[in-house]
């Protein structure tokens, strides 16, 4: 009888831990898959913000129209971004400069998701540029 209960608790402390396994596993899973999102929405709005050529994903800073990208697919992970003029009224005066220069701030807001598993992520930067209040 003893045997047969120590051997009963030996059972359920293995099932135990193969069901915490399983839920490990799963959360791994899931983590990658987020971050292979995230890097996707990263990727593009590092595209779009470091690109000098004139195309597809140059972002134009003379207009106060919202500016649509993508989408990009790439490694299962789909990916557009939106580019948002965000200045209001006159020009806002640049940051970390006592002179008074005229800057216009935007905003790129990239979302990607994760194909196989429909993990999104999205990467929002803000950023300014010096010119002439575009509204």
């Amino acid at each position: 009888m003893v045997g047969l209960v120590v051997l009963l608790m030996l059972t359920l402390l293995g099932v135990s831990s193969m069901n915490m396994t399983s839920l490990e596993l799963r959360i791994a899973g899931n983590t990658q898959n987020r971050n292979l999102a995230f890097q996707g929405a990263d990727s593009l709005n590092d595209l779009i913000f470091y690109t000098d050529t004139a195309g597809a994903y140059r972002f134009d800073f003379t207009t106060a129209n919202p500016q649509a990208f993508g989408p990009e697919v790439a490694s299962g992970v789909s990916t557009t971004a939106t580019g948002t003029y965000q200045g209001r009224g006159n020009a806002i005066l640049c940051p970390g400069n006592s002179l008074s220069i005229s800057c216009n701030a935007f905003q790129l807001s990239s979302t990607a998701t994760h194909a196989a598993s429909n993990a999104s992520a999205t990467v929002v930067q803000g950023f300014v540029r010096p010119g002439v209040a575009l509204d």
